[in-house]
């Protein structure tokens, strides 16, 4: 479980994540990663369920380090006659789906597969602080000390973001413009409803996010976002900037992959502080050569086989009460690291900045912070982070209504 855990969790404090599952049922783990050793030390713990195997794909590499004493197996090992459920033990909504979809290519029924939409609130401490921010950060970390294992400054890291005197946000996500190269139908962040761009001024991006990190005690990714990033065309000077911040540990580029960079500007991206993340859709053939380019410039990067999304549903408020909309917020992995700089301010997800930014709906001081205003900027950002609730759950249905869609399909009109 690692010293991280056992030093701030307690097995009563924990969140049970099987309530939907009977009590006595036989049931396949599939992932074992931090969520999937938190769900099995639940399962050991409660006694909830009889768990008769525990698969990942990387099973091998388990194998490389625990040896005979693994207990994670191939899921080849699955005997579909064998089981009542197969629990999808990741936080990842784009995990999830492409693991539900290999399960169900096994000939397992879709009514055998349980998974929590991005559940990342696996363990829960009757401690906020430690829920919705030291915890995310250090789960963030690990996930950055897998793509940079020689990092020099892991130590550094580790203790920084595991002292509870600091402020180390997990995630944040900066929106450069609203200008896209694609219009996908279901798109989360509502590029296609856009009709009037912005670029935001460089200067104003650069002073906004030092304004953040003056606030807070580090960051361990901050993310760069459009619209479409590539398309931003000041991104190289603010690259220059955020490399040079030793308050952030990773900078995080996502793509659709559809614009191909200056070779100045791949250069930057060859720092081992950068990663890109590709969004490949069925159908978008440019994605193979932005691809192909950040290979041959030995970049960082992971590319998504973006086959189905979950559909957020469309931007209209829902009606929901307040004890649902703390529970979907709470249970949104999007709350705890997807907070979103838009414009100045920051809102509680992309989602949520994209609805506020567009006028779906009213600002509120309890629903984003004001960048620019430095006042008591640490204490309003902590809070805010901190916060248990968010109407921006009300206009979508990420959460409440596991809705596949294809991903990447290009709207014919404005407002799909």
């Amino acid at each position: 479980m690692g010293i991280m855990y056992k030093e701030y969790f307690l097995p009563e404090q924990w969140i049970f994540p099987f309530e939907d599952i009977p009590r006595g049922k036989k049931i396949v783990l599939w992932g074992a990663g931090i969520v999937g050793k938190q769900y099995y030390a639940q399962l050991q713990t409660t006694k909830w369920a009889e768990q008769i195997l525990w698969v990942d794909k990387n099973w091998k590499r388990f194998r490389s380090i625990y040896g005979e004493k693994c207990l994670v197996n191939s899921p080849s090992e699955i005997d579909k006659d064998d089981f009542d459920y197969i629990v999808i033990s990741v936080s990842s909504s784009m995990c999830a789906i492409d693991i539900r979809n290999e399960i169900i290519s096994m000939g397992i029924p879709a009514d055998k597969i349980v998974w929590f939409p991005s559940q990342s609130k696996v363990l829960m401490s009757s401690n906020p602080y430690i829920n919705r921010l030291i915890e995310p950060a250090y789960r963030e970390f690990e996930e950055v000390i897998k793509w940079q294992p020689d990092s020099s400054q892991a130590t550094f890291w580790y203790e920084k973001i595991t002292d509870k005197e600091n402020f180390v946000v997990p995630r944040l996500v900066v929106v450069l413009t609203t200008r896209c190269s694609l219009r996908c139908n279901g798109c989360n962040n509502l590029m296609p409803l856009v009709q009037r761009y912005t670029d935001f001024p460089c200067e104003k991006v650069l002073f906004w996010i030092n304004n953040f990190l003056n606030a807070a005690d580090g960051c361990v990714t901050l993310e760069l976002l459009g619209g479409e990033p590539f398309l931003y065309k000041d991104l190289n000077k603010v690259l220059v900037a955020l490399i040079q911040e030793k308050k952030i540990l990773r900078v995080e580029i996502t793509t659709n992959g559809t614009i191909v960079p200056q070779n100045e500007l791949l250069e930057l991206l060859r720092s081992p502080k950068c990663f890109i993340k590709v969004s490949k859709y069925p159908g978008i053939k440019r994605t193979e050569k932005f691809i192909e380019t950040i290979k041959e410039f030995d970049i960082s990067h992971l590319v998504i086989d973006d086959v189905d999304w979950i559909d957020p549903g469309p931007p209209i408020s829902h009606g929901k009460s307040s004890h649902k909309l703390k529970y979907e917020y709470t249970k949104c992995g999007a709350s705890y690291t997807c907070k979103t700089l838009l414009g100045g301010k920051i809102y509680p997800c992309a989602r949520g900045a994209s609805l506020f930014h567009l006028g779906y709906i009213q600002e509120s001081t309890a629903e984003c912070i004001d960048i620019e205003n430095n006042d008591n900027l640490r204490e309003r950002m902590r809070d805010f982070f901190l916060k248990d609730t968010s109407v921006v759950c009300d206009y979508c249905t990420i959460t409440d209504s596991w809705r596949c869609i294809q991903a990447g399909v290009q709207c014919e009109t404005r407002d799909c």
